[in-house]
């Protein structure tokens, strides 16, 4: 769900390769609107106290939680108190393709019902690992590199496509709250992006 980019929910960011890699610690706090990409987003939560809203659900979320962030979908971080923020981000081209599967399948799997994945503790230690061999390879500059990174990105993308379609990751309350009318709504106007909506219409959804 968006609306243009001169109204209150606004694109940010720009993707013009495959996928970006961010390591981010933000020590002060900062309040962010709500927007939207053109990129599917990943995000590993490292540190903080943070509720992220994600079309309409509001996820409080726990350290070695898991985010995916579909393109197009609204939602913004609230970040509570002055505690650092770090999290593990990834940018990701929806259009592409490193196999012959579709990779990207699983920031819309996933969020059939719920945004937030939360690993284990054998899986968080096994999803750093993927993203640390990731962060390495895209800053060498030895033999192959490049090819290095592809099979890095593949094999994250591959396990991440794997976990969610092998076993039932919901999250129940209290981490999780949104309204159900509102969560209808909002998807009923992503299903019908392309028609005309008037107030009248969405009144009687």
């Amino acid at each position: 769900m968006n609306n243009t980019e001169d109204g209150l929910n606004k694109r940010k960011g720009y993707l013009h390769q495959d996928y970006l890699f961010f390591h981010l610690r933000d020590q002060e706090s900062q309040t962010f609107s709500m927007h939207y990409h053109d990129f599917h987003k990943l995000i590993l939560f490292i540190e903080g106290s943070v509720t992220y809203c994600i079309e309409g659900k509001y996820y409080h979320l726990r350290p070695g939680d898991l985010l995916l962030v579909p393109n197009n979908a609204l939602h913004k971080p609230l970040i509570h108190h002055e505690q650092p923020y770090e999290r593990i981000v990834l940018w990701l081209n929806p259009h592409l393709h490193i196999v012959s599967e579709d990779c990207m399948q699983c920031f819309y799997t996933s969020c059939n019902q719920s945004h937030l994945l939360r690993l284990t503790t054998k899986n968080q230690k096994h999803f750093r690992h993927l993203l640390e061999q990731l962060e390495t390879s895209q800053k060498d500059n030895l033999f192959a590199h490049e090819l290095l990174e592809t099979v890095h990105l593949t094999q994250l993308l591959i396990w991440l496509n794997r976990y969610i379609l092998e076993a039932n990751h919901s999250v129940t309350s209290p981490d999780i709250v949104y309204h159900p009318r509102i969560t209808q709504l909002i998807d009923y106007i992503n299903i019908n992006l392309e028609k005309p909506l008037p107030i009248s219409e969405l009144a009687t959804t």
